[in-house]
């Protein structure tokens, strides 16, 4: 079974912001492979949600 991973405003803010960071520090080529390796990431989540242990803080 397959779950849907879905973003708070907040957390596509941050998101955004760190995107934003990488791309004054590193350039375009480490924004895309933030982003892949995120997307990857969640895809997994999704995937296998009980796999991953639960963060409360």
């Amino acid at each position: 079974m397959s779950y849907r991973v879905v973003f708070s405003k907040y957390a596509l803010e941050t998101f955004d912001d760190i995107k934003q960071q990488i791309q004054q520090r590193w350039g375009q080529h480490v924004v895309t492979d933030f982003e892949q390796r995120t997307l990857k990431a969640l895809d997994l989540i999704a995937g296998s949600p009980l796999v991953f242990s639960i963060n409360s803080g």
